[in-house]
């Protein structure tokens, strides 16, 4: 039987007893020494949201209203209470806290910047309210959850930005271009990030100019989805998903928001309250199709939403499209039902509700604002006007349906009636021109008499010739006119569209969900209508076909004016003029778009669709949105005003190993003075990507740094130094069969509960010692017989479960052995002096009175156990050192449990980095993504690492042109 439970009921009731037998004499000792037990709780069992992301918020938060005082200045007296309390408590020993660690460091760095540091606290002072900027004043006050219509001031304002830069970023979905340099941002340029905020809120908009250019993006209107749309196992939930669910304070918070839980409940009325609506809507079934699939967050708050104000989506989509003008100039006016157009108005706005709340809890809204508004920077330099104007618009004469041809047909019109008004012109010339040759005949031969009226005759010829010849003129002039005016209209509406329209990233956009957890979904950028004007809070995104024929049309009349000033126009404004309205009118017939789509998707190589106005969610590219990669040399680019792009390294590799070698040798081939920035700060981040994501490699980080500073080439390094250990320490992991029930019965709590004993029978018992690799492969061999296994990834899904099972647990040894191997563990921690390391010692008894008999433990169970042994030593559940990470250190320096990893970069994710390992259930070098000890494969990404898929992996390896 298996110890895992009963071991971290010991370190989690001594944790729990230990937090709660703190007091506190003020909220700021309050805020950074509680442990948040409960909550973290709830949100770890509910797995919606992760702790982790809410004590982030919520510390940065708190803290920065109380580093703020209503003037808007520091309280530097709290400031530096603040610091001496981060640095005496820094590190917690609670399960599942080590993660906690860089964010505690990155709070007490901050601090220490704006004690120390005259120019942060200036910087931070030269922040203000926003004005004449709603979108601004909303996104303060979801930063600091006030009320809506509260009114703001500069304590407000910086109170936001100093909580944003006090929270550590981490990514949502589609994002990673962005995210991975406002990472470095945010951690090592500060004052850089601060000047960022201050343009935002002040200004509206980031500018950066770049050879004599100006680019400019608004700050995003949006914050994100959050963990909205975050993929959530069915598997991850237990056995009772409602009663799980329940317990997530991020829908308890967005139901009460709703309206739909009373903010008079107490905690368990409002978890009660949570089970009942989940319950009313049929959404949990027990069966392995719906254990085994995901769903998001936003379905679940869509869908109660939906039940309680007894509303379809169609009728609440009826209600948003009741009176909309189509494209092509027909107005419909649908008119639902009073009471459903109640209700479901009401939805909606109990919806936004709902979704503020959610996200509120774990994301800080200015911090991510800020992030998509650097999303918006990696498309500026793309030619927007000949994207749109030359692809959608159709300006080629020979594009069916565009405005080129019939503005060509339009002009070849003008242009022949011009003609033949010439050619009568001429011929009216000619015949004038004869009779006054025939007049001036007369004259010379006419009497004194006759000469006076043959002479008016005469002159009055020469006068109409004169006419004729000026009005002939005028047309020829007219007509070459026209005929230039094409190129003349073609480049004026590319400068000016650039004055109307401008595309920006779309944080909500999530047309298109990978299904993959590990590639980033492709990045919306949608186009945004701005009026014509500079203040940036006027301008609106385009959500729609009709919106985008609306907003071009308003453009084209809004630009009249200025068009009619052109030199090129004088003499042929109403020419010009019904040119523009030809324009007008080809816009708003319904070829036009369908055109406009199929052209947008042979230029880009796409699949055409049949009819695709009548499936427009279908449609991957249209004039008003698409959905792109996100292009971070870009972004760099023109954050960093860099003349050049920035530099890569990269290739395509054939394995792990190759990718291992290609990353150490990349660093080793760095001049001196770049290996030395890693050297003096391992911290320091290097921009980094594989074919699907960008992420922060860390060459500073200790087994990276080793590899990458000795003289050995790179591949004996590799299996050396590194490989063979692991390899080694697998081959002494022979489990026998009590080792093995011990994997199984934890292996068994990832299946539905109904069919751990048909799992359970089919994996048989076990008479004979075997290895980790023979285990694996005897498990999936047996279970690749059941049908209902078979079915999508889920033999994958199993073997990934397995093999990090076996990362944690491994080496496992029986009860017997704790003293022993506690002992052996103690003795390696170097913090730990020999008063500390005897009372610790003296304690080891009743962690063998919790543990009991007959029992097989493992490293895990060892180092959960270890913790608790330091709270019950240390009598307080937080210290100055970490202790946690020592401990980790500590048992792999002994072969306690698995070697180290060679970790190697920050994921951008919540509480993971990548790393490289031999798989304890493969042996082989695979890799992974880890959160402290426990780690996981990345399989999806096998296809980029063993030649399949000829992409790209890597670095960025010019650091000083982003920033350093």
């Amino acid at each position: 039987m298996p110890f895992s439970k009963s071991n971290r009921n010991f370190l989690e009731s001594i944790f729990k007893d230990y937090a709660a037998q703190k007091s506190f004499k003020d909220n700021l000792q309050a805020l950074l020494c509680e442990e948040y037990i409960q909550i973290s709780q709830d949100f770890e069992v509910s797995k919606l949201q992760e702790s982790w992301s809410w004590r982030n918020v919520h510390i940065s938060r708190e803290l920065a209203k109380l580093l703020i005082d209503e003037k808007g200045e520091i309280n530097r007296r709290m400031l530096f209470k603040a610091i001496q309390l981060l640095e005496e408590n820094l590190y917690s020993l609670g399960p599942k806290r080590s993660s906690d660690g860089c964010r505690q460091k990155h709070l007490l760095k901050t601090l220490k910047l704006f004690y120390d540091n005259p120019s942060f606290p200036q910087a931070l002072k030269k922040i203000g309210k926003p004005i004449g900027h709603p979108g601004a004043d909303h996104i303060i006050r979801e930063t600091l959850l006030l009320p809506e219509g509260t009114p703001l001031s500069d304590a407000h304002a910086r109170q936001a930005a100093l909580s944003a830069l006090l929270t550590l970023l981490r990514q949502n979905v589609g994002s990673c271009f962005a995210t991975a340099p406002a990472i470095l941002i945010q951690q090592e340029l500060p004052l850089q990030f601060l000047a960022d905020l201050e343009q935002l809120l002040g200004t509206g908009s980031l500018k950066r100019v770049k050879d004599g250019m100006e680019y400019s993006v608004p700050l995003s209107p949006s914050w994100g989805m959050g963990d909205l749309l975050k993929p959530i196992s069915w598997a991850s939930l237990g056995d009772d998903p409602v009663h799980t669910l329940a317990r997530s304070p991020g829908l308890i918070s967005a139901f009460t928001a709703a309206g739909l839980i009373s903010q008079k409940h107490t905690a368990g009325e409002k978890k009660e309250t949570c089970v009942a609506l989940l319950l009313q809507i049929g959404f949990f079934k027990k069966n392995q199709e719906v254990y085994f699939s995901v769903f998001q967050p936003q379905q679940l708050l869509q869908t109660v939403l939906l039940k309680n104000f007894e509303v379809t989506e169609q009728e609440v989509e009826n209600y948003t499209q009741r009176k909309v003008q189509w494209p092509f100039g027909e107005l419909i006016i649908q008119t639902p039902q009073a009471g459903k157009a109640l209700a479901s108005s009401r939805y909606l706005k109990a919806y936004e509700a709902a979704k503020r709340a959610f996200k509120g809890l774990t994301d800080n809204a200015l911090l991510k604002a800020w992030e998509f508004t650097l999303a918006s920077l990696s498309e500026s330099k793309a030619d927007f006007a000949k994207w749109n104007l030359y692809l959608s618009l159709g300006v080629n004469p020979e594009d069916p349906y565009g405005i080129g041809q019939s503005l060509y047909q339009t002009l070849q019109e003008k242009i022949n009636t011009i003609n033949e008004e010439m050619t009568s012109y001429q011929s009216r010339y000619d015949h004038l021109y004869a009779q006054a040759k025939y007049l001036e005949g007369r004259m010379r031969s006419a009497s004194e008499k006759d000469f006076e009226w043959v002479k008016a005759e005469y002159q009055l010829r020469r006068q109409e010739i004169n006419r004729a010849i000026f009005e002939r003129d005028e047309f020829y002039e007219k007509g070459r006119k026209l005929q230039g005016i094409y190129s003349h209209l073609i480049n004026f509406y590319g400068e000016k569209i650039r004055d109307y329209f401008q595309e920006v990233y779309d944080a909500e956009m999530h047309d298109i969900i990978s299904s993959n957890p590990y590639d980033d979904s492709p990045a919306g950028f949608r186009l945004m209508y701005k009026f014509g004007r500079v203040q940036t809070s006027l301008w609106t995104m385009i959500y729609s076909a009709s919106e985008y024929i609306e907003y071009l049309t308003a453009f084209f009349v809004a630009s009249e004016v200025d068009l009619l000033q052109l030199p090129a126009c004088e003499g042929i404004e109403k020419e010009v003029a019904e040119l523009v309205s030809t324009a007008i009118n080809t816009i708003k017939k319904p070829e036009f778009l369908e055109s406009s789509l199929v052209r947008l998707a042979r230029a880009y190589q796409e699949p055409l669709i049949s009819h695709p106005l009548e499936n427009l969610s279908q449609v991957k590219r249209k004039p008003w949105v698409y959905i792109s990669g996100g292009t971070m040399s870009t972004l760099i680019q023109l954050y960093w005003k860099d003349v050049n792009p920035p530099r890569e390294t990269k290739r395509w590799v054939e394995s792990e190993n190759e990718y291992l070698a290609f990353l150490i040798d990349t660093i080793k081939e760095l001049p001196y003075n770049v290996q030395r920035l890693y050297q003096e700060q391992p911290e320091k981040g290097m921009l980094a990507f594989t074919p699907t994501h960008a992420f922060v490699c860390k060459p500073g980080w200790s087994i990276f740094r080793q590899a990458w500073e000795n003289d050995l080439y790179t591949y004996t390094w590799i299996k050396q130094q590194w490989l063979e250990p692991q390899q080694q320490f697998l081959s002494n992991c022979l489990l026998d069969s009590r080792m093995i029930e011990a994997l199984i019965d934890e292996l068994l709590l990832f299946f539905p509960e109904g069919y751990r004993t048909v799992v359970r029978q089919a994996l048989g018992g076990f008479s004979l010692a075997m290895t980790p690799f023979e285990m694996r492969e005897h498990i999936l061999q047996v279970l690749s017989y059941e049908k209902w296994l078979r079915v999508g990834n889920r033999l994958m899904a199993i073997g990934e479960e397995f093999d990090s099972l076996l990362l944690r647990m491994l080496p496992l040894f029986p009860e017997h052995q704790l003293r022993e191997k506690l002992v052996t563990l103690f003795e390696a921690v170097d913090e730990i002096d020999d008063r500390l390391r005897e009372q610790v010692f003296e304690r080891i008894g009743k962690a063998e009175d919790a543990v009991g008999r007959y029992r097989i433990l493992s490293a895990q169970d060892l180092r959960e156990i270890a913790q608790g042994l330091l709270i019950l030593t240390l009598k307080t559940t937080r210290t100055s050192i970490f202790y946690t990470q020592k401990i980790l250190e500590a048992m792999q320096k002994t072969g306690l449990c698995y070697p180290s990893p060679f970790l190697f970069a920050d994921t951008n994710w919540v509480n993971n980095v990548f790393g490289m390992v031999v798989n304890p259930g493969t042996a082989k070098l695979e890799l992974w993504r880890f959160d402290d000890s426990e780690g996981r494969p990345i399989s999806a990404w096998k296809r980029y690492l063993n030649g399949t898929d000829r992409q790209d992996w890597g670095l960025y390896t010019q650091p000083h042109q982003y920033g350093s």
